[in-house]
């Protein structure tokens, strides 16, 4: 009995883990590669200063020069040479375009750290008011290292969806499971040279629906029963536990009172459907790790 609790009990803290490690290689890839080209657009920007400052030197000397009219002619030559061999116009061409990407990668990092400390929040039993406008827009984020060579991504987001009580922690671990899940089913399409992801929301009446859908593989009906099993999977050894979708249904109809749906065919991608209240007054039962164990 001593041995099964020790495996059930690891259960839990297994899929996180496995959440977690999707999310960690993502993240490092995503954050090395603005920070690669921010360190490359300063080191050329300083690079240029120190070109620029040798020009500058120059005109000081010309100005200086100047006063004396019998040397003006050689230092006007000296100048011009410098101001040739400094490239000035690539310079004044490539300066603000090296400055604009240094800055772009900083939003992006800091986008992404902002992401990860949204998707890190983790309440206890007491729901709290959120966006999920913003909790998806954020977990997109995380997990765009595991979308982008194989597909776009298209968010079309109801800009008067309301905030609703929830485990905003929890329902972003929803989005990451169904983005990558789609990502994963575009890879597995041989036949698609690039595929597409949408995710949606709406305001109902009462409630609230997102959808998560894919054009990839499709799945056939016995595979689409059987998919929020919890330890069901398609996916090799070593490639999954096949927890993640058992995960998702106990976090939208157990710990918010929602519903989770599933429409597939093969060759025809897969729609995921989450509708959620907007009311609060379903309860706060089962925690994740005890439906997990």
């Amino acid at each position: 009995m001593a041995a099964h609790t020790d495996e059930t009990s690891s259960r839990p803290h297994n899929a996180r883990l496995e959440t977690l490690g999707t999310m960690a290689s993502g993240i490092a890839h995503e954050i090395n590669t603005p920070i690669q080209f921010i360190g490359d657009n300063l080191q050329f920007i300083s690079d240029s200063f120190e070109t620029i400052d040798q020009l500058l030197t120059r005109f000081e000397v010309l100005l200086k020069a100047a006063q004396v009219v019998d040397r003006l002619d050689d230092d006007v030559k000296t100048v011009n040479e410098a101001i040739e061999d400094a490239e000035l116009d690539f310079l004044r061409d490539e300066l603000p375009s090296a400055i604009e990407q240094s800055l772009t990668g900083i939003q992006q990092v800091a986008r992404i750290a902002s992401a990860m400390k949204s998707f890190a929040r983790r309440g206890g039993n007491d729901k709290e008011f959120a966006d999920i406008n913003h909790a998806i827009e954020m977990t997109a984020a995380i997990c765009r290292n595991e979308w982008k060579y194989d597909a776009d991504l298209e968010l079309s987001l109801d800009p008067n969806l309301p905030k609703i009580p929830c485990h905003i922690g929890e329902l972003s671990q929803v989005w990451l499971n169904l983005i990558v899940n789609a990502a994963h089913a575009i890879k597995d399409n041989a036949d698609l040279p690039r595929g597409l992801i949408k995710v949606s929301t709406k305001a109902l009446d009462g409630r609230i629906e997102v959808t998560v859908s894919d054009n990839g593989t499709g799945m056939p009906d016995d595979v689409r029963q059987r998919v929020f099993e919890p330890f069901f999977s398609t996916k090799g050894d070593g490639q999954g536990s096949g927890q993640g979708l058992a995960i998702c249904q106990n976090i939208v109809t157990e710990q918010h009172g929602g519903d989770i749906a599933l429409w597939s065919e093969v060759g025809n991608g897969a729609t995921f459907t989450v509708t959620l209240p907007t009311d609060g007054t379903a309860s706060v039962s089962t925690p994740l790790e005890e439906a997990v164990a």
